[in-house]
């Protein structure tokens, strides 16, 4: 069977490769991603964007499927 994961994206130069890219699922079961220092700020970014956050996952700990 191949192989079904693709290899990690780089990221572009504009955007802070510094920060965590962390993955926000709402009560609605939508999501987005979004870059944040830590967690807990994260998590304050999505509720101040007016979102409800179920689960927050970092990025990197995720497998891309396609």
């Amino acid at each position: 069977m191949e192989n079904m994961v693709k290899p990690k994206e780089r990221v572009p130069a504009d955007i802070e490769e510094d920060k965590t890219a962390f993955i926000i699922y709402n009560e609605d079961k939508s999501w987005f991603l979004l870059r944040a220092e830590t967690m807990d700020e994260a998590i304050a970014q999505a509720k101040s964007k007016g979102r409800e956050p179920r689960y927050v996952v970092e990025e990197k700990l995720s497998t891309r499927v396609r």
